[in-house]
């Protein structure tokens, strides 16, 4: 269940019409519908005045966790609302270009929100995003646990970071500035987005020199020939993110990995030598 949805669920228990619910929480109908249908997130402002307004509890309203009743809550703050920087509109503002995304949201218990968004970066050949982010959950985190600006969680596509990053696992990056990619640190691993919109994580070579220089993606999968290395000038790079953490399902034995491949080479070997002891007694 979406906020959207969250929302909706209100307005229906109370039996009220979508006009009467708007203007109960200062907003025109339309803007209304749309954040009911899901079309745009609701601002800071219309969450606090439902909390306020229906005395619904944050946390069950942001993300569903805990009893739907504020005063039900013992940890509720009694006149519960977000606490973002100053300027933020929203959880994030829906249509905004990825790579200028959410202001930092702490909820009522002090947990850092990051949105899970549908954005993926591809460990191989890059993946094409879409241009605007759309929020799908939001996770809740100590922010002691996140260090850098803008936290986003997105998904992993395609096996060349394996094994360090499996297909399908997750990972929450934070937004570096033009003015950070010199210090980069050798060899960490990076979210990188080109100038076409193509989404890497790869383990990135800092060769950047003043305005000049480049870098050189890496995959940590041994695979090169199907995982070759590139590189990236600054003027072919929209931005750089630094991956702080994953998340996976897969638990893959990565010494098993290795002793099949090793095991695998040397029935190779073994077949070539055959093969060659054979084309040796043809030729006597």
């Amino acid at each position: 269940m979406t906020i959207s949805d969250r929302i909706k669920s209100i307005r229906l228990e109370l039996k009220l019409t979508q006009d009467e619910f708007s203007e109960s929480i200062g907003i025109k109908r339309p803007n209304y519908a749309n954040i009911e249908g899901g079309k745009q997130l609701p601002t800071l402002d219309v969450l606090a005045e439902i909390v306020r307004v229906y005395r619904i509890s944050y946390d069950w309203l942001i993300d569903g966790h805990g009893s739907k009743d504020k005063d039900a809550n013992p940890n509720a703050h009694p006149n519960a609302h977000l606490s973002p920087k100053k300027g933020a509109k929203g959880i994030i503002a829906p249509g905004v270009p990825y790579g200028k995304t959410q202001e930092v949201v702490i909820d009522t218990s002090g947990h850092r929100l990051v949105p899970i968004v549908d954005i993926r970066a591809a460990a191989g050949e890059g993946y094409l995003n879409p241009e605007t982010i759309e929020e799908t959950d939001v996770f809740r985190l100590p922010p002691r646990l996140i260090k850098g600006k803008n936290p986003l969680c997105i998904r992993i596509k395609g096996p060349s970071m394996a094994p360090t990053f499996q297909d399908g696992g997750y990972v929450i990056i934070t937004l570096l500035e033009k003015s950070e990619w010199l210090n980069m640190k050798n060899e960490w691993v990076y979210v990188v987005v080109d100038t076409e919109g193509k989404t890497y994580i790869k383990r990135v070579k800092n060769r950047f020199s003043g305005a000049k220089g480049f870098v050189v993606l890496t995959s940590d999968n041994p695979d090169k020939q199907s995982h070759p290395n590139f590189n990236l000038h600054p003027d072919e790079i929209s931005f750089i993110w630094n991956v702080e953490m994953y998340f996976t399902h897969k638990m893959p034995n990565i010494h098993d990995q290795y002793y099949t491949r090793l095991q695998s080479l040397e029935d190779q070997f073994q077949e070539m030598r055959d093969q060659f002891q054979l084309f040796a007694k043809r030729l006597k």
